[in-house]
């Protein structure tokens, strides 16, 4: 990264660190704090060294599942934030997009028509963008200013930075729908 300009250095520092707080905070947790798929919980748990003993590498449990969460993650708000800015720079609407990002602002529900919960999203470049998730054919997402999101729905220019939308099943059976992930659970 030598020869990358600093603003560049920055956005991979923050997408980097936004990916690794995410997959903490996406990842469902069990009663002793690990995810469900990961290998130190209780039902797969390595048995405890005798005290005294030091443990051998073979029983240092080691969350495998974590890691690849953190880097599949990583690697989804990249491939995201970019189709995200290329729509944005050629105006296009109906492209649909899988991201993670930040809860900048919770706004009130639009209740014009179908009722939709909104709010503020920043992405890894610092685009902000609107989102509006219809809770006539969704479950309201629990949001608060600062949590993170993994959203799969369709992005709609607009000079602001634009719209994600159909966050949510396609009731006719149309098309695949879309959802969003927020703290282990999966509103859709």
């Amino acid at each position: 990264m030598a020869g990358k300009p600093v603003w560049f250095k920055v956005v991979t520092f923050v997408v980097v660190l936004a990916a690794l707080w995410l997959s903490r905070s996406l990842l469902p947790q069990d009663e002793q704090g690990g995810s469900p798929a990961d290998p130190t919980t209780s039902a797969s748990k390595t048995p405890e060294p005798k005290s005294g003993a030091k443990p051998k590498p073979a029983d240092r449990p080691t969350n495998v599942s974590t890691t690849d969460a953190t880097d599949a993650l990583r690697a989804i708000a990249k491939k995201g934030d970019a189709i995200i800015e290329s729509a944005f720079r050629a105006k296009r609407k109906k492209v649909w997009v899988e991201t993670v990002c930040k809860v900048t602002r919770v706004l009130r529900d639009d209740t014009v028509g179908h009722k939709h919960q909104q709010f503020i999203v920043e992405i890894s470049t610092g685009r902000t963008l609107k989102v509006a998730h219809n809770i006539d054919l969704a479950p309201r997402v629990p949001l608060t200013r600062g949590d993170l999101v993994h959203i799969y729905g369709r992005y709609e220019y607009e000079e602001r930075g634009g719209v994600l939308h159909w966050t949510h099943h396609d009731p006719g059976g149309r098309q695949k729908g879309g959802w969003i992930r927020h703290k282990g659970k999966t509103y859709k």
